[in-house]
């Protein structure tokens, strides 16, 4: 089974810039790798949010992802905005 998250996953932290083995050593601690990259992935999508001033699709844009593929993260992560009901 392919994990189709990960390509999503690769581009949000390949944005951000490479990550040391430190950060990622502090990161992980007892926690899965599947774990690590949702608290990624969680960070770099509310950080595009907030940079988009809670405007989806210019979010989606600075993250290189499609609108939908970003609605369907945020619902798995648990992301949900002031506005949303």
């Amino acid at each position: 089974m392919v994990n189709r998250g990960f390509s999503g996953r690769r581009r949000i932290v390949a944005q951000t810039g490479p990550i040391g083995a430190d950060v990622l050593a502090s990161a992980v601690g007892s926690r899965s790798l599947d774990e690590v990259l949702s608290a990624v992935e969680r960070r770099e999508i509310l950080a595009a949010l907030a940079r988009a001033c809670g405007q989806r699709t210019k979010a989606a844009n600075l993250l290189g992802i499609s609108r939908s593929r970003l609605y369907r993260r945020m619902e798995a992560l648990g992301i949900r905005l002031d506005h949303d009901t």
